[in-house]
């Protein structure tokens, strides 16, 4: 019971952190101030984040009047001496009123936000500005959540099918139809990411455009989104080709490609907030988390396939891969910890925020999937038996619950204390 007791001990210590570290990026500052009044001449409405953001068009900045007739030159752009402040120019002199700012950025994490507030020339200003109601392609929004999942799931399974036939099948005598049945995880896992990236690119321009159908060359080729999202396409044709015609020659620096995959998650979330070695370091973790959380969870699902067709060999799948979902387990731990210490600042948000709730829910379905590992542990050294298929449905279950989370997770703002 020693092994069990100190992973559950790690996983419930996920919880007890402290950190600081923002992702979405938060208005600090406002020139008019929000709710303020505008002293001519000035020229300029300004609004000044927590971190450096990006914009993709003219428009990231719009001032309209009480009317709602733009006044603004059209020329929103990132401050050339500040990285966080977004600017656009207005007349010098403006008309007695009530004046409304919308914008709309990416925050260092790839993520879109966006806002508005108003500011009174000669006029007071009551009551905040109405907001821009939640669209469909949002970050937080249903539609990309479920892009996000499907992509996420996909890589999960074409990496942890390949690396299941590296760690476990390799090293089994012949074994054609567990060989067959990792092959076909692989290849649909890998068309999985490439049916989500053309409609999650298309949201992603959505939300940086504020509109459906914006261009898509700025946040293919302007943004690290974009970046990321070339990456993840490359490497999934290039692991969908693999599984097709190589799959027989597949070997360790083939999961190279498949680390490459994972990489381009942790290079649209919220790693990408923090900056210098920091930011590396928390990049690298972040995808050793999906690394290890693909072998495992992808792992588990091939082995339910192969003991679907048959229960022979049983012993020996359970002996060879409970290591390695061990090990796997140990880095998830790890990692995860690591990653709720950035981005959760105080213990209580893990209570009081949507980003906290739904962490302490992945921590839950962590211990529920030891548990069925320590199982799985006993049944490969022949401790127990009765643990097959079932368990093995149940822990794949929980792991896709646990993705699930993961992609609603990314879409939604750390909490941050200002």
């Amino acid at each position: 019971m020693r092994y069990p007791a100190r992973v559950l001990l790690l996983a419930l210590a996920c919880a007890l952190v402290t950190g600081r570290a923002s992702a979405h990026a938060y208005v600090v500052s406002a020139q008019p101030a929000i709710e303020g009044g505008y002293q001519m001449p000035q020229g300029v409405v300004a609004v000044t984040f927590d971190e450096p953001i990006d914009v993709l068009d003219r428009d990231a900045l719009e001032v309209d009047d009480a009317r709602g007739r733009r006044i603004d030159r059209r020329d929103a752009h990132v401050d050339s001496d500040d990285a966080t402040r977004l600017v656009a120019s207005v007349p010098l002199h403006l008309a007695p009123g009530v004046y409304t700012v919308r914008w709309r950025v990416v925050s260092a994490d790839t993520h879109v936000v966006h806002g508005a507030y108003r500011f009174g020339v000669d006029a007071p200003v009551s009551g905040s500005a109405p907001g821009d109601a939640q669209a469909f392609f949002d970050p937080s929004a249903p539609l990309p959540t479920a892009l996000r999942w499907l992509g996420l799931i996909g890589a999960l399974i074409a990496t942890g099918a390949l690396t299941f036939r590296l760690l476990v099948l390799d090293g089994l005598p012949p074994w054609e139809l567990a060989d067959a049945i990792a092959r076909k995880a692989a290849i649909r896992g890998s068309a999985a990411v490439l049916v989500a990236a053309v409609p999650a690119l298309l949201v992603q321009a959505a939300a940086a455009g504020g509109r459906f159908g914006s261009d898509l060359a700025p946040t293919l080729l302007h943004s690290m989104w974009g970046a990321a999202w070339l990456v993840r396409v490359t490497a999934a044709a290039v692991l969908l080709i693999l599984a097709i015609r190589a799959w027989r020659r597949v070997n360790l620096p083939y999961a190279i490609v498949a680390y490459a995959l994972l990489l381009s998650f942790s290079f649209s979330g919220h790693a990408l907030a923090l900056s210098g070695a920091q930011r590396a370091l928390a990049v690298a973790a972040d995808s050793a988390h999906f690394a290890a959380a693909s072998i495992w969870v992808g792992g588990v699902g091939v082995m339910i396939s192969i003991l679907s067709r048959t229960s022979g060999r049983l012993r020996e799948l359970f002996a060879r891969f409970t290591p390695v979902a061990i090990a796997c387990a140990v880095v998830v731990a790890l990692t995860g910890a690591y990653g709720a210490f950035l981005h959760v600042p105080q213990i209580g948000d893990l209570v009081r925020t949507v980003y906290g709730e739904t962490l302490v829910a992945k921590m839950l379905l962590f211990l529920a999937l030891i548990a069925l590992g320590y199982l799985h542990l006993r049944a490969g050294r022949g401790r127990a038996s009765g643990y097959a298929a079932a368990t093995l449905t149940m822990e794949a279950l929980i792991g896709l619950a646990v993705v699930t989370l993961s992609a609603f997770l990314v879409g939604q703002m750390p909490p941050m204390h200002m």
